[in-house]
């Protein structure tokens, strides 16, 4: 069976399923400003329709350590026992084609295609155009599943949901050093030096501070430049193609090592999005800086930028 590292199209992944030959992961979610609806309507989603054999992990609680917010921004990376947990619960073993997918354009999906990359898992890749598509493609959707349990990070749903697999996978982890992190301690010293170039995934409106729907403070880093994450796609909620995607990043980083490019966006989940975009046109692993716009904020001492006009 062909391998798939960055992403999959949904008719590649119809023949994995068929044969039954991948772990296939639901990561649906609605941001919102902390709300249990928005919280919840990923796990709805789910339960209203899914990719059969599907197990849902949710954001928040499997894919995030929400006990750290005060500091690390609205969305910090998980303690590895609680991944992996998160992980083995959701039927993961070692070997398998991990499918991950969300409800169209890889968003959340890349969060967790990124944490498995940096726990050294490299058969991942996210689903093109997300569920959305798998519809589009009018291929065989699955309703109403029975909860499990799972590891709870902050209280509210299980983090996965889904139909019992055959006992607990045997996924195992030691830790998140396989792929490249942004110390906030040492980001504002490497741009001052111009060691790195550091793209901000938001949208140009809250990017220039123009409007904040999340955080408290609008506006960006100094010194950092604006790729919204939603120029990496086509109007379907597709990837651009790989020499698409090629092009436009070479115009925006020319001839710096990836390992100099850090990527950051509200919380860290967007910011993955460029990484995979960067990765699946052949230009390798740039950093993430997980805390983010919303992690950098938690300190007034720290600089931030408006545009003028």
């Amino acid at each position: 069976m062909n391998r798939f590292h960055t992403l999959i199209s949904v008719a590649q992944a119809a023949q994995c399923i068929g044969l039954d030959a991948a772990s296939v992961l639901d990561v649906r979610f609605e941001l919102g400003k902390g709300n249990q609806a928005s919280r919840e309507s990923g796990s709805q989603m789910y339960l209203a329709g899914h990719i059969p054999g599907a197990r849902y992990v949710h954001l928040e609680h499997a894919l995030s350590d929400m006990s750290r917010c005060a500091t690390d921004g609205r969305h910090p990376l998980p303690q590895i026992e609680h991944f992996v947990s998160a992980m083995q619960q959701a039927g993961v073993s070692q070997g398998d084609q991990i499918i991950v997918y969300d409800q169209l354009n890889g968003m959340f999906a890349a969060r967790l295609w990124w944490l498995l990359r940096a726990t050294g898992w490299t058969d991942v890749a996210v689903l093109d155009g997300g569920f959305a598509a798998w519809e589009r493609a009018q291929l065989p959707i699955s309703i109403g599943p029975e909860l499990s349990g799972g590891p709870e990070l902050s209280g509210g749903p299980e983090p996965v949901v889904g139909p019992e697999p055959s006992g607990d996978g045997n996924f195992h982890a030691k830790c998140f050093d396989a792929m490249p992190v942004m110390p906030i301690s040492l980001l504002a010293g490497a741009l001052e030096r111009d060691d790195i170039l550091l793209f901000d995934a938001r949208a140009a409106a809250r990017f220039a501070g123009k409007e904040e729907p999340l955080d408290p403070v609008a506006g960006h880093i100094p010194g950092a430049r604006n790729r919204p994450f939603a120029e990496n796609l086509n109007p379907d909620g597709t990837f651009n193609s790989k020499l698409e995607l090629r092009r436009e990043w070479l115009a925006l980083i020319g001839d710096r090592d990836p390992k100099r490019v850090v990527q950051m966006c509200g919380s860290g989940v967007t910011a993955c999005h460029n990484i995979l975009a960067m990765a699946h046109a052949g230009l390798g692993d740039s950093v993430l800086f997980a805390e983010s716009w919303s992690g950098w904020i938690t300190d007034p001492s720290r600089p931030v930028m408006r545009d003028a006009s």
